[in-house]
């Protein structure tokens, strides 16, 4: 077992065989496995699927992608978070989009980064101190490309910004002064 993810009072796993296990507090909601809302004071399977590839925890949100590329959230999403395009909480994982070809992601507490393999950066979920780079302060339900570059390499996401990093090398950040 190889703990991923450990944040505010619960923790996400993918295991040996690919299977996506929780344990926690329920009150975060992005703990919820096949629809149950109870406290997990052990972990417990969420669903059949074997392909997870790698995921990331916010604050009440679980995004994860899986061997074949997609993108799947579950949780809490009262800024838009998960990325389907609601704001409505989703109780089980929830495909976002058709895309294949996720590559890695960055989840911060209430947004959500993503880079795809073809070098594309792309964030949804709160951007009310413009957080998500995309040059408004708008929240985004759904993925939406920051910028036009395709030679994102890494992305990391915390409380209010994000940071990136090009296959050059170079940093850049969303990052709000003094806050966070």
């Amino acid at each position: 077992m190889n703990v991923l993810n450990n944040i505010r009072k619960y923790t996400v796993v993918i295991l040996v065989s690919a299977l996506v296990s929780v344990a926690g507090y329920v009150h975060t909601a992005a703990i919820y496995s096949n629809g149950a809302a109870v406290d997990k004071l052990k972990l417990v399977q969420i669903g059949t699927a074997t392909n997870w590839a790698s995921l990331g925890v916010g604050a009440r949100h679980t995004v994860a992608i899986k061997s074949d590329g997609t993108l799947w959230s579950w949780g809490l999403n009262n800024y838009g978070q998960l990325g389907d395009g609601t704001t409505v909480k989703k109780l089980t994982p929830v495909q976002i989009g058709t895309a294949t070809n996720w590559a890695s992601l960055g989840v911060g507490a209430h947004h959500t980064t993503a880079i795809k393999s073809d070098g594309t950066l792309w964030a949804w979920g709160r951007n009310t101190q413009g957080q998500l780079g995309d040059g408004t302060a708008v929240n985004k339900l759904t993925p939406v490309q920051i910028g036009t570059a395709t030679n994102w390499a890494s992305v990391s996401a915390s409380n209010s910004y994000i940071v990136a990093m090009k296959i050059d090398g170079t940093l850049w950040t969303t990052v709000i002064r003094g806050v966070d």
